[in-house]
């Protein structure tokens, strides 16, 4: 984490560096203006995963999906042309990050708690008299599934605001380019796909196995020249 910082710090101030990553981060940031602060929320969520942060409230996922996803479709958008004023735009990349990391974390319940992770709410677990320790436990499976739509219902909400967002990123672009418009498209389209799956699969077990197909979406999106 050090050396991500240290490297990140160097390139935001314009400084060379041997490491490709930072020094592109170090273009990018110069051409696109890229805010300071948005680097260093994205950092601050690196940090909680390495010091294994677990959410209390869903407030506290919801802030935990920003900094590791939602600060990830501001950079997106500010790349693709969004104006760095454009703060309504902005919200609503975040918005599409978020919807996106809920997803991921519904669908990876299982395999983050063969790791040791968890980032369903404590409070959540209360209410389903699941805890981190049992939640992977056969019995538990169909709560547990009760806990992936709630987070995939919650995905679609961040994903309806976000879809607003691509419409208005498309008409804030600077002459904008079909690449562009179709990476704001797929990203909307991609994130809606993630919480219909959830939504429509009885239990967890065929959520899990219907989402695994879409892990590559974010990066089918992207616009490459």
């Amino acid at each position: 984490l050090a050396y991500i910082v240290a490297g990140t710090e160097l390139a935001l101030d314009g400084i060379q560096t041997r490491d490709i990553a930072f020094e592109g981060l170090r273009v990018v940031a110069a051409e696109r203006a890229l805010p300071r602060h948005l680097l260093h929320d994205h950092i601050l969520g690196f940090s909680m995963d390495l010091e294994g942060w677990r959410p209390e409230t869903e407030q506290d996922l919801l802030d935990y999906c920003y900094r590791v996803a939602g600060v990830v479709g501001c950079l997106m958008a500010l790349v693709m042309g969004v104006a760095p004023g454009d703060e309504e735009t902005l919200d609503r990349a975040s918005d599409l990050g978020i919807a996106f990391q809920l997803g991921n974390i519904a669908r990876d319940i299982i395999d983050d708690h063969s790791v040791g992770r968890c980032y369903l709410p404590e409070e959540w677990l209360r209410e389903l008299e699941l805890s981190a320790a049992n939640l992977a436990e056969h019995d538990n499976r169909d709560r547990l599934a009760l806990a992936a739509r709630r987070l995939a219902r919650l995905s679609r909400r961040y994903e309806a605001s976000g879809r607003v967002g691509t419409r208005m990123g498309e008409e804030s672009l600077h002459q904008p380019s079909r690449q562009n418009r179709i990476g704001c498209q797929s990203l909307g389209g991609s994130a809606s796909e993630c919480s219909r799956t959830l939504r429509s699969q009885r239990s967890l077990d065929e959520a899990a196995n219907c989402l695994k197909s879409l892990r590559c979406a974010k990066d089918a999106a992207i616009p490459r020249r």
